[in-house]
């Protein structure tokens, strides 16, 4: 697929009514992120990034840092990735 660079991204948001819904949207809507948790504690959202490069990953960080409703990020780059499954026992 060519996307083999993957990033996890810790998103602090401004607070204000419904942010969790607004911002959670607006994060999601970005082309290559592929996964958004609102969580609680010190950080407000998890987000998974997928890309093709350092550069892209770049270019979704700096969208995500330029958003108003975002206060500061911190950014993970995965090594490797061990084990990566969505499906659920049954």
């Amino acid at each position: 697929m060519g996307k083999d660079y993957v990033a996890v991204i810790l998103v602090k948001a401004k607070y204000g009514p419904g942010y969790h819904e607004k911002v959670g949207q607006k994060l999601a809507s970005i082309g290559g992120v592929t996964t958004v948790y609102y969580i609680f504690g010190e950080w407000d959202f998890v987000l998974q990034v997928r890309a093709s490069g350092k550069d892209e990953i770049l270019r979704i960080l700096e969208q995500i840092m330029n958003m108003e409703e975002v206060e500061r990020t911190s950014t993970l780059i995965v090594a490797k990735v061990i084990k990566e499954d969505p499906r659920l026992p049954i």
